[in-house]
């Protein structure tokens, strides 16, 4: 399959789930009377999926693939990989549950780093925790907005630390 119509179906399958999150968005349970309601958010996210697929598809199936003479060839699709990143999605997903933010978010990352062989190292980890550290002190500690209950919360880590 050539890069370009690679390129344009990523984009329909942008779009495809775009319409997936759009139906999601509009069933949620509202008062009529609400313009802003619960809908509002994930709508203009759904649209704005759907609108990126689109221009993605459009713009891989208008534009020459042109190559400068100092770039190297596109990778070929790897499914493997593909399939790999899924499932660390879907692990992400089970881990997040059972484990909490801090702990479910550095395994997937450190799986990431090694899933498409980047270096380890420190300066990861540091993103990693400033990184945590952050997402706890704007959502949970100013917008109490909670992560689901799990099994090791970053609330208990911090005060098992402080």
């Amino acid at each position: 399959m050539s890069q370009t119509m690679r390129d344009a179906v990523v984009g329909g399958f942008v779009m495809a789930c775009g319409l997936l999150f759009l139906f999601q968005a509009r069933i949620i349970d509202t008062d009529p009377d609400d313009p802003f309601g619960p809908k509002l958010a994930p709508t203009i996210i759904a649209g704005l999926i759907i609108g990126f697929g689109l221009l993605q598809a459009v713009v891989a199936s208008i534009r020459p693939v042109a190559r400068s003479s100092g770039e190297e060839e596109p990778q070929p699709f790897r499914p493997v990989l593909f399939c790999s990143v899924i499932a660390v999605g879907a692990a992400y997903i089970f881990l997040f549950q059972l484990v909490g933010y801090l702990i479910s978010t550095f395994a997937v990352l450190a799986g990431m780093l090694l899933l498409f062989r980047n270096p380890f190292g420190r300066r990861m980890i540091v993103t990693a925790i400033i990184g945590a550290l952050v997402y706890h002190i704007i959502f949970i500690e100013l917008m109490s907005v909670h992560d689901p209950a799990s099994l090791l919360s970053f609330r208990n880590i911090l005060n098992w630390v402080g």
